[in-house]
C-alpha cells in the first residue's frame, strides 16, 4: 500500500536535461557532420579520417578535443542545410551541448558505442550530481552507525 500516493521521493532532486526540437536537430546535425569528418570529407580536417573503430570502451577527456576550429566547421556545415532550421545563432545558443554531441559521435566513430555513451554520461546532470553526493551519503551512513553504537 502506498500512503500519500507519491511513491519514493529522492533526497536530492535534479532536473534532467530538457529535450527540445533544437536539441533534436543538433543531434541529427552532429551525427551527419561527424560521419563526414571521419570520412575525411570536411575541409581542413582530412587528417580526422578514421578507417575503423579500435573498440576501446573509453575515450579519455583529452583524447578527443572539439576545438574552436572544429566547432566553426560544424556550425558552417549545419547552417548550410536550410531544411534543418539551424542557424549560426541557434547553434551558438547551444554550443556546449553541440560540442559534447560532436565529442560523443567522434568517440563512437573512433572507439566504440560504449565510449560514446560514456561521453554522454560524463555530462549528464543527474549522474554528475549523484557522484557528487555519494560521499555525503557515506558520511550520513557512518554517522547513523556511530550513533547506534554509542547508545
Amino acid at each position: 500500500t502506498l500512503y500519500g500516493g507519491r511513491g519514493i521521493e529522492p533526497d536530492v532532486k535534479i532536473e534532467p536535461q530538457k529535450f527540445t526540437p533544437l536539441i533534436g536537430r543538433l543531434n541529427e546535425a552532429t551525427f551527419y557532420f561527424v560521419r563526414q569528418l571521419v570520412a575525411g570529407k570536411i575541409a581542413s580536417f582530412e587528417n580526422a579520417k578514421v578507417d575503423k573503430q579500435n573498440f576501446s570502451t573509453t575515450a579519455a577527456p583529452n583524447d578527443i578535443n572539439v576545438t574552436d576550429k572544429m566547432f566553426e566547421a560544424f556550425r558552417n556545415y549545419a547552417a548550410a542545410d536550410k531544411a534543418d532550421g539551424l542557424t549560426a545563432a541557434n547553434i551558438d545558443s547551444q554550443a556546449d551541448y553541440a560540442k559534447m554531441r560532436i565529442r560523443e559521435e567522434l568517440a563512437t566513430a573512433t572507439y566504440s558505442n560504449e565510449a560514446g555513451v560514456r561521453v554522454i554520461l560524463e555530462n549528464d546532470p543527474q549522474l554528475t550530481k549523484a557522484v557528487a553526493v555519494v560521499p555525503q551519503a557515506e558520511r550520513a551512513r557512518e554517522t547513523v552507525a556511530y550513533s547506534r553504537t554509542a547508545r
